[in-house]
């Protein structure tokens, strides 16, 4: 496998970390994109080779030459504008195509959000429900997860497509990434909304999913969801009960300070089913917040 992430942060870390834990996986060669020097250190100490890339000034010699021979591509980066139009940041470098770039390629991934369906006001979800995404963000979302599935229209490569759910899972480069962290250092929010619930998914399972998906050369749209579609308030009582702590106090939605981006989450209300992931054979590791929650406090995490 020779493997180029384009992006490299929370979710490309833990894909890599599950590949190299899986013995099935032949790793020949990884590399991954960065924009700042500070990051291209951090990759090399993982064994990746960085090259720089920046949507604005194209693809460099660097780049391109590190693609030609990738047989596993991974695209975490996110559309640049959140304009609906607007074609996807890396895909628009490349009007020839990604195989005319990567012509070895076998296999290519698209990470997306499961915000592409939109309200469902509490209703369940999966691959096959009608996109109607509330925020431009989601919209570009939709747009982008059509052309990168174009991009393997008449060829051989398997395209997957991964929607996910709320990320949680270990502090990650200094920064909280769930609920324990976010209590230990007085940031967390109790916010109530009535009849609100949605999906996460620890960081582990989605490198895990990416993984097992990646080795079988598996296509495909997923949802990247728990099993336990639950209330936000409902997550940061159960961590601050694992600490001990007495739970931050309830806040009312209504009357709640939140920025736009925070405010347009709450917007939004679907339980996101996990099915067609399962049937690929694949597991999940943490099927609900509570399994995760306690691995993280076992891991020291809040303490």
């Amino acid at each position: 496998m020779h493997i180029f992430l384009f992006g490299s942060g929370y979710s490309a870390h833990y894909f890599i970390e599950a590949l190299k834990q899986n013995p099935a996986a032949k790793i020949s060669s990884i590399t991954g994109t960065v924009r700042r020097p500070e990051q291209a250190e951090i990759l090399r100490k993982n064994g990746i080779t960085p090259v720089f890339f920046d949507a604005e000034q194209g693809l460099s010699a660097a780049l391109r030459d590190e693609l030609q021979q990738a047989t596993h591509i991974v695209s975490s980066v996110a559309p640049l504008t959140g304009s609906a139009d607007e074609t996807d940041p890396i895909l628009r470098l490349m009007p020839e195509g990604l195989p005319y770039h990567a012509p070895n390629a076998r296999f290519i991934s698209y990470l997306s959000t499961i915000g592409v369906y939109g309200d469902y006001q509490g209703a369940w979800v999966d691959e096959t429900s009608e996109l109607k995404p509330l925020s431009a963000r989601s919209a570009a979302r939709v747009t982008a997860e059509k052309e990168w599935l174009a991009q393997v229209e008449g060829t051989d490569i398997a395209c997957a497509i991964l929607r996910i759910a709320g990320i949680y899972g270990p502090s990650f480069q200094g920064q909280a990434r769930n609920a324990l962290a976010n209590i230990k250092q007085g940031r967390a929010h109790r916010l109530i909304k009535k009849d609100h619930v949605f999906n996460r998914i620890h960081v582990e399972d989605i490198g895990g999913a990416l993984a097992h998906l990646a080795l079988n050369n598996q296509g495909g749209i997923y949802n990247l969801a728990d099993d336990e579609p639950a209330p936000a308030h409902e997550i940061i009582s159960y961590a601050a009960e694992l600490l001990g702590v007495t739970p931050p106090p309830a806040v009312d939605y209504e009357t709640a300070e939140l920025s736009p981006m925070a405010r347009s989450f709450y917007q939004e209300c679907k339980r996101a089913s996990n099915a067609a992931l399962k049937a690929t054979g694949y597991q999940l590791l943490y099927p609900d917040y509570r399994t995760g929650l306690k691995n993280l406090l076992q891991s020291g995490e809040g303490l």
